[in-house]
């Protein structure tokens, strides 16, 4: 079975402008629990699901959906940041071979002219 990530709790609630006491008390349960949850994955049970559902107008397979966005547009995010860092890290050894290259040089030409 697929789960939902938290994060997508969180989302919904900020965009909805709910703190956690009131999601909470919209699912007659704890504040506690409403963290546990942002931060690690929905619980399993439908009726649940149900209930965060109906409280942001959404199905439960809108849930399901946001989560396995999210995640695909955080691979893609992933991906791109390590092509940055290689990029970088390319740019930065090769301004460190130029340097070494050019420093003979130089004195190379220093020491012609004296």
């Amino acid at each position: 079975m697929r789960k939902i990530d938290g994060q997508v709790l969180r989302d919904l609630r900020e965009e909805k402008g709910y703190s956690l006491r009131d999601c909470a008390e919209k699912l007659y349960i704890s504040k506690s629990s409403i963290q546990r949850w942002e931060t690690s994955v929905l619980p399993d049970d439908e009726k649940t699901l149900l209930q965060i559902a109906e409280i942001f107008d959404i199905t439960v397979e809108d849930l399901y959906n946001l989560s396995t966005a999210k995640h695909k547009k955080e691979r893609r995010y992933k991906k791109r940041r390590m092509k940055v860092e290689q990029y970088v890290q390319a740019q930065y050894g090769l301004k460190w071979l130029l340097i070494c290259m050019f420093i003979p040089l130089i004195v190379l030409i220093i020491v012609r002219f004296i």
